[in-house]
């Protein structure tokens, strides 16, 4: 008993000493979802709201002013439009990477067409994505394509992030055949 005290003492002591050392960081999240492959923007009213090149302009202004800021997707990138229809995601990967997405969960609609067009569009994307609770490992096109988390650099720090899907996504899709 006295050995696990000494332990919790010294542990106790270490983080003080850690925390005493810690400095202020701030960490900004950039964050999109639900996208469906929206290129263009829409009219609201008298408005255009939306679309990648707006976003794109946005995430370069916020960039510029903040070493410290981080761009993350959560999935459903695919489905929606013509651009999904035609290119099958690939138009989206190419916009992902120009902009320099960090991250991505995977959504239930990046399994809508099957394993096989979700597999090139991960082919493509030069960033992790992830789906930490998520089993593909028999999914012969998926298998390895997938991370359940990763480490991002943030300046002089780093971040983990890591993806959660609805375990049910996989059951609620039914794959369209092209």
């Amino acid at each position: 008993m006295k050995g696990l005290h000494l332990i919790g003492v010294f542990v106790s002591f270490v983080l003080g000493l850690a925390l005493g050392f810690a400095q202020e960081f701030t960490l900004t999240v950039l964050h999109t979802n639900d996208m469906h492959a929206r290129f263009e923007p829409s009219k609201v009213g008298s408005q255009m709201l939306g679309g990648y090149s707006r976003l794109a302009t946005l995430i370069d202004r916020h960039r510029k002013f903040d070493p410290n800021a981080i761009v993350l997707n959560a999935g459903d990138t695919f489905q929606g439009t013509l651009y999904f229809n035609v290119y099958e995601g690939l138009a989206d990967a190419a916009f992902m990477n120009y902009v320099r997405f960090d991250a991505m969960a995977a959504g239930n609609h990046e399994f809508d067409r099957g394993p096989e067009v979700f597999a090139r569009f991960l082919d493509r994307v030069s960033f992790p994505v992830l789906a930490a609770n998520l089993d593909v490992s028999n999914e012969p096109a998926l298998s390895g394509k997938l991370m359940p988390s990763t480490i991002l650099e943030v300046g002089a720090r780093r971040s983990a992030s890591w993806g959660l899907s609805l375990p049910i996504c996989l059951r609620l899709v039914r794959p369209v055949p092209t």
